[in-house]
């Protein structure tokens, strides 16, 4: 399966972590800061009250949608560039702005499903002493955790049991056949090679080429070299990962689907283009950006720089 793709799943998963957290302080806590802060009641029961909060839902979860899978690297680029922002955003960015979104959107909708207990709370009565007839909040807690512990669960066996998930595939890297693959693939400075990655739907999104991330993630994108499909109607699909450029290469392969001798020709026919052509890209994709982090800079400089003041310019 395309790491890409996993990665973004568990990513969309995980977001119910701040979701629930913050549904669950507009749900419970928020009522009881009111307590608290008798002058914000008025405000927190009018009309214009519920208005803003379908406005703020829909806010932030449009901003937790732009964040996260496929669009989170749309925005990145798009808020790179800003050049008017003091610091260049980085993709750790646009994740904790998906959580903050998330929290945000879950906390504006709890009051959509709990308004009674707005209209309920009386200034007046003293709390009477004596057992609680609802749940405690930290029950509620647990019960909201265990939910999202075998929904997370369940996404992730459910991810790996897809055509060429994780629990499907197995190392072939250390067989004594392929020691030439590895010999020819270690100098690279690459920590991952991907062949017939399949997207969502279980479609072959790039049946001609071979992908390749650098191990720094120094480039933005995923390097693509080209291939022969000879080995594309036998099934052939592999994935090539390593921790750093000292390490051995672990071949992932599902073995249930894919024959050991053809995927040994297509690793040896593949193995020397993309020797000779891995290095190359690289350089020029490093070039590439480069020029253009030194373009942003040089633009931010000639923005802040002190100018003279148009109004000198004028006849007296």
């Amino acid at each position: 399966m395309d790491p890409l793709f996993k990665a973004q799943a568990i990513g969309m998963l995980l977001l119910w972590i701040p979701l629930l957290a913050g549904f669950f302080v507009g749900r419970w806590v928020y009522p009881k800061l009111l307590r608290l802060l008798p002058a914000f009641l008025p405000l927190a029961r009018s009309r214009s009250s519920t208005f803003m909060t379908f406005v703020n839902v829909t806010l932030f979860a449009v901003a937790m949608v732009l964040t996260t899978g496929m669009l989170a690297a749309k925005t990145l680029v798009w808020l790179q560039g800003l050049t008017f922002l003091p610091v260049t955003p980085t993709a750790n960015w646009v994740r904790a702005l998906s959580w903050l979104a998330a929290f945000f959107c879950g906390y504006h909708a709890a009051p959509l499903f709990g308004r009674a207990a707005l209209e309920n709370i009386d200034l007046h009565e003293p709390a009477l002493p004596g057992p609680r007839k609802q749940p405690s909040s930290w029950w509620v807690f647990v019960i909201l955790c265990f939910i999202l512990a075998a929904g997370g669960g369940l996404a992730a066996v459910a991810i790996g049991l897809q055509k060429e998930g994780f629990l499907r595939t197995s190392d072939v890297g250390d067989l004594a056949e392929l020691a030439s693959v590895q010999e020819q693939l270690r100098p690279l400075e690459a920590c991952g090679i991907e062949y017939k990655r399949w997207d969502a739907k279980g479609r072959n999104r790039y049946p001609d080429a071979v992908s390749i991330q650098d191990c720094d993630s120094n480039t933005h994108g995923i390097l693509r070299i080209e291939v022969p499909q000879t080995w594309l109607e036998q099934g052939v699909g592999f994935t090539l990962q390593r921790g750093s450029t000292s390490e051995p290469w672990e071949i992932l392969v599902d073995k249930d689907e894919v024959p050991f001798p053809a995927l040994k020709e297509a690793l040896e026919a593949f193995a020397p283009i993309i020797a000779a052509e891995y290095p190359v890209k690289l350089r020029q994709e490093l070039k590439s950006e480069a020029a253009y982090r030194r373009n942003l800079e040089e633009y931010r400089r000639q923005r802040d720089a002190p100018k003279p003041s148009a109004k000198s310019t004028y006849p007296e």
